[in-house]
């Protein structure tokens, strides 16, 4: 059981670094309140977009295994992890696809 906490545990860092590495990413593309993109800024975003959602699509794939697995080994706080985790990252699409 430990082994499995430790790996479950290890998968869950792996996958919050990912995920905050695309969180940052977008973050960048974000401009203040009452601005508008330009329109350079709004086709890099278009033209990049296909490839952002496939990678959050992924993370979140991962997040919805890790919380199966965190449930099935009865580890309650990396399920409820995960969970928030997913939730994250379906917000960052939210956010994202406003931008254009």
């Amino acid at each position: 059981r430990i082994r499995e906490s430790d790996q479950i545990a290890e998968r869950f860092q792996n996958l919050g670094e990912m995920a905050k590495k695309l969180t940052v990413s977008v973050g960048e593309l974000k401009r203040p309140a009452n601005s508008k993109l330009t329109e350079e800024e709004k086709s890099y975003i278009e033209k990049h977009l296909p490839d952002i959602n496939q990678q959050i699509n992924i993370l979140m794939d991962e997040a919805s295994k890790l919380k199966e697995d965190s449930r099935k080994a009865n580890l309650k706080t990396m399920e409820k992890n995960a969970h928030a985790l997913s939730q994250t990252l379906h917000s960052v699409r939210t956010k994202l696809s406003a931008f254009v």
